[in-house]
C-alpha cells in the first residue's frame, strides 16, 4: 500500500468516523433538550369532548386487552377491526366491556379491503363515525397510553394554530422488561427501537420533517384537505404520505416533546427482522434517497468496523483506523445510552455494545430485503411495492386469524 492510498484510506475513516460521532452528538443534545420522560401515576385524565381516539387493530397480540383500555382522557373511542373474526376481537371486546360508564367505546367491523389495511380502517371509522369530533388521535395496537401521551399531543396543536398533526415518539419496552432475560425478538427491537438511532426520539431528533403515524392528533379540518385517509389505502407508509398531503395543502406537521410508549412483545428475531424490512421499503418507495442513510449513518458500526478489520490487517497498518472506530463505537454507545434513559431502562457498557451489534445487523438485513425485493408480508397478506404505490401480490387470504407476523 502506497503512502498516498495509506492517506486516502486514513482519511475516509476519518470523514466516515467524524460524520458518525458528530451525527450521534447532535441527535443526543436535541434529545437531552427535548424531551420530558416523567410518566405520571393514575388513571386517565378529564375527558375530552370533541376528541375521537382510534385504535386500528389486527391479529392478536399478547398484551392487546390492557393497551387497548387505556384511552388517555379521551371521551369517545372506537377500536376497528376488519371483521368480527379477526382474532383481535375478544380482546377488544374485553377492553370495551371494561371502558363502559367512562367512556363511550365502541367496537367497529371496517370491512376494509386495503391493500393497506390501516388506512382503510382509518378511512371507514373517520367517515362513519366521527360525530363532529374536531381532533382525531390514531394509537397503533402495541401503544401503551399514559395518562399524558394525548394531553401532550392536544396541548402542540391548542398552541400552533398550523399545526395540522403533529405526533408523539414511542419508545419500546417489552412487559417482561423487569430484570428477566427477554426474547431474542425483543432484544433487538429494544437495541433498535430504544438503542439506536433509529429509535423514534432520537430519529427524530436529527430529521424534523420527520412523521411517524405510531401515535398522532390531526385536525379534521386539516385531515379533509389532504382527501381523508381514503388517499392514504393505496400506499404503504401512509403516515409519510398524511405528512406530504398536510404540507401541501399548507399545515405544518411536527414531533411533540414527550415519549411513549410501546409494549408488543416480539416473539422471534425474524419477526423484528421483517417488521425493520417493511420500514425499510416505506423508505425505498417514498424516501429513496435516505436509504443509503442506514449503512453510511444509521447502522454503521458493523460496516466500518469491517472497513476497519481489512485496513488493520494489510501489509502497513494504521492506528488511525483503530482510533476511529473507537470513536464511534463510543459515540454509539452514547446514543444506546440517551435512547434507555428516555425509555426508563437499564442501561450499561455490556448492553451498549450489544445494542449496537444487533440494531446494525437487523438493519443491514432489512436493508438488503428492501433493496433485493418488491414484495413483502404484512398481516397475513402479499403485497407488492411499485414506486410509492401499494397493490397486492396475490388474492388475500383469511386474514389475521393468529397472531400477526
Amino acid at each position: 500500500m502506497t503512502a498516498l492510498t495509506t492517506f486516502v484510506t486514513e482519511m475516509v475513516c476519518l470523514v466516515w468516523a467524524s460524520t458518525q460521532a458528530t451525527v450521534c452528538g447532535v441527535a443526543i443534545r436535541r434529545a437531552r433538550r427535548t424531551y420530558s420522560v416523567a410518566r405520571a401515576d393514575g388513571a386517565d385524565g378529564a375527558p375530552t369532548p370533541d376528541v375521537l381516539l382510534v385504535r386500528p387493530v389486527a391479529g392478536d397480540e399478547p398484551g392487546l386487552e390492557e393497551r387497548l383500555v387505556a384511552r388517555g382522557g379521551v371521551h369517545r373511542v372506537v377500536i376497528a377491526v376488519r371483521s368480527q373474526e379477526d382474532a383481535a376481537t375478544p380482546a377488544a371486546r374485553a377492553a370495551i366491556a371494561r371502558m363502559n360508564g367512562g367512556a363511550d367505546a365502541t367496537l367497529v367491523e371496517t370491512h376494509a379491503e386495503g391493500p393497506n389495511m390501516k388506512a382503510s380502517q382509518l378511512a371507514h371509522v373517520v367517515t362513519r363515525h366521527r360525530k363532529g369530533a374536531q381532533i382525531v388521535v390514531v394509537a397503533d395496537s402495541d401503544v401503551a397510553l399514559g395518562p399524558n401521551d394525548v394531553t401532550a399531543l392536544l396541548d402542540a396543536l391548542a398552541h400552533d394554530t398550523k399545526l395540522g398533526a403533529a405526533w408523539c415518539p414511542v419508545t419500546f419496552v417489552p412487559p417482561q422488561l423487569d430484570g428477566r432475560a427477554i426474547g431474542a425478538g425483543d432484544r433487538a427491537t429494544v437495541a433498535i427501537l430504544v438503542a439506536s438511532l433509529h429509535a423514534f426520539p432520537i430519529l427524530a431528533a436529527i430529521d424534523r420533517s420527520l412523521f411517524v403515524g405510531k401515535l398522532f392528533a390531526i385536525r379534521a379540518d386539516a385531515l379533509a384537505a389532504t382527501g381523508g385517509f381514503e388517499a392514504q389505502t393505496g400506499v404503504l407508509g401512509e403516515d409519510v404520505e398524511l405528512a406530504r398531503a398536510l404540507r401541501r395543502a399548507g399545515w405544518r406537521t411536527a414531533a411533540i416533546a414527550h415519549v411513549a410508549r410501546a409494549t408488543r412483545s416480539t416473539a422471534t428475531l425474524r419477526e423484528t427482522a421483517n417488521r425493520m424490512a417493511r420500514w425499510l421499503f416505506v423508505v425505498k418507495g417514498q424516501r429513496s434517497a435516505l436509504v443509503l442513510s442506514y449503512p453510511l449513518l444509521l447502522a454503521a458500526v458493523v460496516p466500518f468496523a469491517l472497513l476497519v478489520a481489512l485496513l488493520v490487517c494489510g501489509p502497513t497498518p494504521s492506528f488511525v483506523p483503530s482510533c476511529s472506530l473507537a470513536a464511534v463505537v463510543a459515540a454509539r454507545l452514547a446514543v444506546s445510552f440517551e435512547g434507555r434513559r428516555l425509555a426508563g431502562i437499564r442501561r450499561g457498557v455490556l448492553a451498549g455494545l450489544v445494542d449496537i451489534v444487533l440494531a446494525d445487523l437487523v438493519l443491514g438485513f432489512a436493508v438488503v430485503s428492501a433493496l433485493g425485493s418488491r414484495t413483502l408480508a404484512w398481516r397475513g397478506e402479499s403485497l407488492r411495492l411499485e414506486g410509492a404505490r401499494l397493490t397486492r401480490a396475490r388474492a388475500p387470504t383469511e386474514l389475521n386469524s393468529e397472531r400477526p407476523r
